[in-house]
């Protein structure tokens, strides 16, 4: 369903922020990619597991056994494959985020 909508959602002067298993899609990711710009916002591993301390309450859809970081090492490499644009988030605000993300996308 994630594929789907993801392929047929209308861009037009929209910021679509995906559920994180869309990028297991490669056909999703193309098609987001040929009508949009993919900006990966990076993030250690280690920030992301203090930000989600609350993971059972955020609907991460996780294999049983399965932890964030080896979540993360799963994804990681698929974020930076189909990304046009990055922005290391370290130490960063999430104003001074939107900022650098305005000033790439002009």
């Amino acid at each position: 369903i994630e594929e789907d909508y993801a392929t047929c959602i209308d861009l037009t002067n929209a910021v679509i922020a995906t559920g994180g298993s869309v990028v297991y899609s490669e056909r999703a990711m193309r098609s987001l990619g040929e009508r949009g710009v993919i900006v990966h916002l990076d993030l250690p591993v280690e920030r992301i597991e203090q930000r989600l301390a609350n993971l059972p309450t955020r609907g991460v859809v996780m294999e049983k056994g399965q932890t964030l970081r080896s979540l993360y090492a799963q994804r990681e490499p698929l974020y930076r494959k189909y990304a046009q644009v990055t922005i290391d988030c370290t130490d960063k605000t999430h104003e001074q985020i939107v900022v650098e993300m305005v000033a790439v996308l002009g």
